[in-house]
């Protein structure tokens, strides 16, 4: 069994920490590096943000050339407008992604922090060396978490590259895995993996939604 928690939140050590340590369960952490630097806070979060900051309870904007109007009368409303709104921004370029949160804050007449909120906080550096000496294992996910498919050619090489080498500067034994941002078979493709082999990795980690199953593990494990 294999514990692996994705992108890099304080309350992956604050919380989560102590209990892997209690029970002795190796886990590996994915960091977005520029997040852990303070250059930038999710942008997921960020959308959250807004609609949760929203003093009406309707916001009017557009997302590549489309109209959206979202209205709601009650938080589970709200909090399908966040969900929508989201899963749209990963359909498109990464640069009308950054464009529409900017245009659904100002629509919504929410100010974006340049610091994320203490619930969307980061951990330190200095938690991944604690933790590390503690038998934590980091592993690289990006400098700022886009969907790589979405991504230029050279955005793309960035965005891999950067975040092994910051990794390689500040732990120790970084965990020599990627871990591709959202995951699916469509967020990535040949470009990075060929960008992964370069660097030397030897892999990375992919999403297949589901539950494992016993019938599945022996079918796979008899292979062809």
């Amino acid at each position: 069994i294999a514990f692996t928690i994705d992108d890099g939140y304080a309350d992956q050590v604050r919380v989560a920490g102590p209990v892997f340590a209690e029970f002795d369960c190796p886990v590996t952490i994915y960091l977005t590096t520029g997040f852990l630097d303070r250059q930038l806070w999710m942008w997921w979060d960020r959308i959250e943000h807004v609609f949760e900051a929203c003093r009406g309870r309707s916001i009017m904007t557009t997302l590549h050339g489309t109209a959206l109007e979202y209205r709601w009368d009650h938080e589970d409303g709200r909090r399908t407008a966040i969900l929508d709104f989201t899963a749209r921004c990963k359909l498109v370029p990464e640069g009308e992604r950054r464009a529409a949160i900017e245009r659904l804050a100002a629509a919504a007449g929410v100010d974006l922090p340049t610091l994320p909120p203490e619930r969307y906080a980061p951990m330190s550096w200095a938690d991944v060396k604690r933790w590390g000496e503690r038998g934590m294992s980091f592993g690289p996910h990006s400098l700022t978490h886009p969907i790589l498919s979405r991504t230029s050619d050279e955005q793309s090489r960035t965005e891999l590259v950067g975040s092994w080498n910051r990794l390689c500067e500040m732990v120790q034994r970084p965990t020599p895995v990627f871990c591709y941002p959202n995951g699916l078979a469509e967020d990535f493709g040949p470009r990075e993996v060929a960008t992964l082999q370069s660097l030397g990795l030897e892999g990375a980690v992919a999403t297949t939604p589901g539950y494992a199953s016993v019938t599945g593990f022996h079918a796979h494990s008899r292979g062809p």
